[in-house]
């Protein structure tokens, strides 16, 4: 019983170690910086698709299909980069707790999954500029 306690009181010195927490909080500052930069482009695609919408007013209803939707494309990215902002202080707020537990619950799947959305929206955005 005194030699798990040990180990559990060195776990959580060896989790609390600043270096430790430190990369944890870098890690979060990395995916609010991915976040800012999806929700900036976000902005940019539906600004383009507004000004492209507002140049030549008389001829909107020729313009091409995907003009019409660059707005909603542009505010669905903006959305999946709060979504990853939340994500992100979940996932730092979960580790953080576990390392005062002397768990290391570092790892999952939440980067990956992110990075799958993070593919579909750069295909259907590649779409998007083709035609």
């Amino acid at each position: 019983m005194g030699q798990n306690r040990e180990d559990q009181a060195q776990k959580i010195a060896m989790y609390t170690d600043p270096r430790i927490l430190q990369a944890n909080e870098r890690t979060l500052l990395s995916w609010i910086r991915t976040g800012i930069a999806l929700v900036t482009f976000g902005f940019v695609i539906t600004k383009f698709g507004l000004l492209e919408y507002l140049v030549a007013p008389q001829f909107r209803a020729y313009l091409p299909r995907h003009i019409r939707i660059g707005p909603y494309l542009g505010a669905t990215l903006s959305f999946f980069a709060v979504m990853v902002q939340g994500v992100a202080i979940m996932r730092y707020r979960r580790i953080f707790d576990g390392f005062h537990k002397g768990l290391n619950l570092i790892g999952g799947h939440t980067p990956m999954g992110l990075g799958v959305v993070m593919v579909f929206f750069s295909l259907v955005i590649s779409i998007y500029l083709l035609f």
